[in-house]
């Protein structure tokens, strides 16, 4: 609780010094408007998420190739664990057992 508070003061704090000196990325975002089209009064259409993103990722291949690289890393990452847990399964059959063992695995590794 203490943290949360602090990061949120803190937060606040950042976003008032960015302010003060000019840089408020609110006033950079484009404004959407129902402005009305001059030849055939028609609201212009609004692009999609995925429109955007599409666009985005072929403006810049960069964005496309990390958005492959997670990709593959969660994958990776979700196959690695499934193995994990199934052969931890049939090494510790007892719950209790493997839960403690797993607590004390995840303790040493997040350190």
């Amino acid at each position: 609780g203490v943290a949360l508070l602090g990061s949120i003061a803190l937060a606040e704090r950042g976003y008032t010094i960015s302010d003060e000196y000019g840089f408020n990325p609110a006033k950079d975002q484009p404004v959407e408007t129902t402005a009305q089209n001059d030849t055939d009064n028609k609201p212009q259409k609004k692009h999609g998420r995925i429109q955007k993103a599409t666009e985005l990722f072929t403006r810049v291949p960069t964005l496309g190739r990390l958005f492959s690289e997670i990709l593959a890393c969660q994958g990776l990452s979700t196959l690695l664990n499934v193995c994990f847990v199934s052969k931890l399964s049939s090494a510790i059959p007892g719950d209790d057992d493997r839960a403690g063992w797993m607590g004390k695995f995840f303790a040493l590794v997040n350190i």
